[in-house]
């Protein structure tokens, strides 16, 4: 047996030594990929932690007054190490308890100081460094240290780019407190799982920013805003309504100084109300504000209104309600019942002559109740009689509820405020049909 094993290797094609090699190496390999995957990372974040400053997490804000002067004994190192290491994971749960409780009683100062200390110890783990930013950054934010705020949150979310939670709060941040431009740094770090949801809550956070202007002389930027709100989430009716209220008025700008253009610009709303109602599955009052004021613009001023009998035939023409099913029908004329209650409350401000709003509110009325018979009687432009019972025809239209929570709203809202929700809202009573 012996001298069978001597001969086989004696005649095997690979050397003995070259056997010893490779075991060698392969044994080397493990060795070195265990140093640098463990002992490497723990060292570098030791040494990382050891020379990392508490400036970079303090407040800068001349609202923070004084210094934090807070010692903490649950986090002293003066201990003995094996006494040190096994009460450790005791001390985090002590610090960030303390944190928060400082927190709701209103001493945020204490609070800042206690998540500051967490953060730089250099014996916390990556995990509850994580979750000491997380508070920290909300806990900035409810002091009114916005920028700070999010300076602390965008830091995490570098860590941890695919975090959903991180990110939410980081999108609600720039909602609440900055303009698209910090919103679009933001979307270029997150890499996280992007689903309807998530591009619901982005489409609906570049609406509220682009909203929030002060002034929209040059409406080419927030057409492109709103282009970029649709292409995050095509099925957002917000979105939609958005694109549609800064085309329509980029249109008008154009044609303010010709009344015929003005009549057949009515007419491509219409017809993008009825777009939009198509697929809508929510309240019908999308739409209705802006309408509102595009209707209160033209039966407002009498010698705009005189021009109808001269663009009739093309009005017509580009909208039709011949061509509405029946079911869109149905949304389209309550479309436009919140937009005409909000008009006549409109006059009733404005207007302080009982003979003139009457007037300017039947012609309204009417204009709208033939609008489904494609043809205008002669003497609406007459009419003037008292119309003071219409609201009674809608009350209560304005009044909704969340389809998620249930919960009662006395206006028509694409955010629930109670959930959260987004375009959830229904009617609570249905209005009156034509």
């Amino acid at each position: 047996m012996a001298r069978y094993v001597a001969t086989t290797l004696i005649n095997s094609p690979t050397p003995m030594w070259d056997s010893f090699e490779a075991v060698f190496f392969v044994l080397a390999g493990i060795s070195v990929g265990i140093v640098f995957g463990v002992l490497f990372p723990s060292l570098w974040r030791t040494l990382r932690r050891y020379f990392r400053k508490k400036s970079r997490y303090e407040p800068r804000s001349s609202k923070w007054e004084g210094s934090l002067s807070l010692k903490l004994e649950i986090l002293n190192d003066n201990l003995p190490d094996e006494q040190s290491t096994d009460n450790f994971d005791q001390k985090i749960y002590e610090a960030f308890s303390a944190a928060r409780y400082f927190f709701h009683i209103g001493q945020t100062r204490k609070s800042v100081s206690l998540y500051v200390e967490i953060l730089t110890h250099e014996k916390v783990s990556t995990q509850e460094t994580n979750r000491a930013l997380y508070e920290l950054a909300q806990v900035y934010e409810q002091m009114g240290l916005h920028q700070r705020a999010y300076e602390t949150v965008l830091e995490l979310l570098n860590r941890k780019p695919s975090d959903v939670n991180v990110f939410k709060l980081l999108l609600t941040q720039c909602v609440l407190n900055f303009d698209i431009e910090r919103l679009k740094e933001v979307l270029g770090i997150f890499k996280g799982h992007v689903d309807q949801n998530i591009r619901r809550l982005i489409s609906h956070g570049i609406c509220s920013l682009t909203l929030k202007r002060k002034s929209f002389d040059d409406l080419s930027l927030p057409i492109e805003e709103a282009r970029l709100a649709v292409k995050w989430d095509r099925t957002s009716l917000r979105a939609l309504e958005l694109l549609w209220m800064f085309t329509s008025r980029q249109f008008w700008k154009r044609n303010e100084n010709n009344p015929k253009m003005i009549w057949l610009s009515l007419a491509t709303d219409l017809d993008a109300i009825v777009q939009i109602n198509t697929v809508n599955k929510i309240s019908c009052a999308i739409g209705s504000g802006y309408l509102a004021e595009v209707l209160e613009k033209l039966f407002f001023d009498d010698s705009l209104f005189f021009h109808f009998e001269a663009v009739k035939s093309e009005f017509f023409k580009a909208f039709s309600y011949a061509k509405i099913n029946s079911v869109v029908q149905k949304k389209f004329f309550q479309c436009l019942l919140y937009s005409l209650v909000l008009v006549i409350y409109s006059f009733h401000q404005k207007i302080p002559s009982v003979e003139e709003r009457t007037q300017k509110c039947s012609r309204l009325f009417f204009f709208f109740f033939f609008l489904k018979h494609e043809k205008i009687p002669p003497h609406i432009f007459q009419l003037s009689g008292d119309i003071k019972g219409l609201p009674c025809f809608v009350t209560g239209i304005l009044a909704h509820h969340c389809t998620v929570c249930l919960t009662e709203h006395s206006s028509f809202q694409w955010n629930c405020v109670h959930c959260g929700a987004t375009e959830t809202h229904m009617p609570i009573h249905e209005m009156m049909n034509f």
